[in-house]
């Protein structure tokens, strides 16, 4: 599943934030594999950010691997150093 960030941003930030054991370290890095293909880039390594829609895939995504207990996704409108994750996703304005 891949998914760039394309055409026209609808304003809402989407952050994925998740606590996966260290004995289902290969889930974890599978989890992170698949949000980078998502199109999703780290804010910390736990801490996941996308100006794209992707609750299906997402949801999708944490059904298959068993993780409804340990993600957390958030759509918000506001962000603190919004700039930043503007410019890391090359999005020119609002």
């Amino acid at each position: 599943i891949k998914k760039k960030f394309f055409g026209h941003w609808d304003g809402f930030w989407r952050i994925i934030a998740f606590d996966i054991p260290e004995k289902r370290k290969k889930t974890r890095d599978l989890f992170r594999f698949k949000l980078s293909e998502l199109g999703c880039k780290p804010i910390q390594k736990s801490v996941w950010i996308t100006p794209n829609d992707i609750s299906t895939e997402l949801e999708d995504l944490i059904s298959l691997l068993n993780l409804e207990e340990n993600v957390d996704y958030f759509i918000s409108k506001a962000l603190t150093n919004e700039e930043k994750y503007m410019e890391m996703f090359k999005i020119e304005d609002k």
